[in-house]
């Protein structure tokens, strides 16, 4: 199974700590930005299934009827790819003859997530052959696991209940290859996955100006009654912590939608400023401070800044 949450670690490589380095902070001006993650950091997501432990609990949500699986069967898996470089909230894990992948996103849909994972589950399948890379021309057939893929999304933008990689190629017809991911938005059990659902609910219910402070985190975690073992986990994290890990998943939402809009709108100011106040929208900002930072940030007067607003409003029917 591959679950995506995050960025996936190359540990001390070079190639993760140069491609995390090209992140940049969109608060800042063009001229003034500043480099945010040059090493692998682990966020509230990844550290949660760091454990052979919440990773069977987190099986048993996706497979309830298969009990007969235990701890023992677990083997975490760290997913590597010489096309891509994982991202902080990837989670893989090997359960018998299945391959689990998953990742979370906050806020944004990624519609190529089926290719991503084309990518990470063809890496694994080469490392089971292993150097002897003549096994695959013998007439016995090797086996490998079967895959299951997983996105935990947890955006306000629609993005259904699963995603294709056939609905990328071009043209018409049948296709001799296809990849499906599942998109999990919800849990209605009191489990881990449960648990991180509603804080990250929790959080985007209670930020001001786009964070939540570790006064109003530390009031959820007392009063948590889902989960024992979710419990169990945050009772091991002080509030300071975990918010610190929410930050750094916000900050990456944040990254890549200002990079998204920036390469999507001819416009490329435009794109700028739609992207920054679509980033502020979902991050739970009401619209007076959005005014305030889109105007500051961008040096903008009240009449570009009203324009800028009513052309998002239009294009994108929210504020």
């Amino acid at each position: 199974m591959v679950i995506t949450e995050g960025r996936a670690a190359f540990g001390k490589d070079n190639r993760a700590e140069k491609a995390s380095s090209n992140l940049l902070n969109p608060e800042l001006g063009n001229e003034n930005r500043v480099l945010l993650h040059k090493t692998y950091q682990d966020s509230l997501f990844t550290k949660l299934y760091s454990s052979k432990e919440t990773l069977l609990d987190l099986y048993q949500h996706l497979h309830p009827t298969d009990i007969s699986v235990t701890i023992e069967d677990i083997e975490i898996i760290t997913l590597c790819s010489t096309v891509i470089v994982r991202r902080y909230n990837d989670v893989a894990f090997k359960v018998g003859n299945r391959l689990m992948v998953l990742t979370e996103h906050q806020s944004t849909p990624n519609w190529n997530m089926p290719l991503r994972m084309l990518f990470y589950v063809a890496s694994e399948y080469e490392k089971l052959i292993g150097d002897d890379k003549k096994l695959i021309f013998r007439d016995k057939l090797i086996k490998i696991p079967r895959p299951e893929f997983y996105v935990v999304y947890t955006g306000s933008k629609p993005l259904g209940s699963e995603l294709r990689l056939s609905d990328a190629f071009r043209g018409e017809g049948d296709t001799a290859l296809d990849l499906q991911v599942d998109i999990i938005t919800e849990s209605e059990t009191d489990d881990t996955l449960g648990g991180y659902l509603d804080t990250v609910r929790f959080v985007k219910n209670n930020r001001r100006d786009g964070h939540i402070s570790p006064e109003a985190l530390h009031g959820f975690i007392k009063n948590y009654k889902g989960s024992a073992l979710f419990k169990q986990f945050l009772d091991g994290m002080d509030a300071e912590e975990v918010v610190k890990m929410i930050d750094i998943e916000y900050d990456y939402e944040v990254e890549k939608e200002v990079l998204r809009e920036e390469a999507r709108e001819e416009g490329r100011e435009e794109g700028i400023v739609l992207g920054a106040i679509d980033v502020y929208v979902d991050s739970g900002m009401d619209k007076s401070t959005i005014v305030t930072k889109i105007s500051k940030k961008f040096k903008l007067d009240d009449s570009e800044t009203a324009q800028f607003l009513s052309l998002y409003e239009k294009r994108y029917g929210r504020i």
